[in-house]
């Protein structure tokens, strides 16, 4: 029933930097001062070093993690 409305969907695109500049907010040209933009891409930033150095305790590398069988089946069901 829902499906035509998540045919485009990706993961991807939900992050905030995609979404900034999917709305043309991504610089600072049209509104110089937009505390959501600037407060949440400091927040985003967090949370990618935090991913990261999550990823980095548990995987020694790219190929580990696309060797993560359970991983990519989440990826995919994600994507899907």
């Amino acid at each position: 029933m829902l499906e035509h409305l998540y045919h485009d969907w990706r993961l991807e695109d939900m992050g905030l930097p995609q979404d900034l500049l999917r709305r043309g907010f991504d610089g600072n040209e049209k509104v110089p001062e937009y505390p959501y933009r600037d407060d949440g891409m400091l927040v985003w930033g967090a949370l990618v070093d935090f991913v990261l150095d999550y990823l980095k305790a548990y995987y020694g590398s790219d190929y580990d993690v696309m060797a993560d069988e359970e991983l990519q089946n989440w990826w995919a069901e994600a994507n899907s």
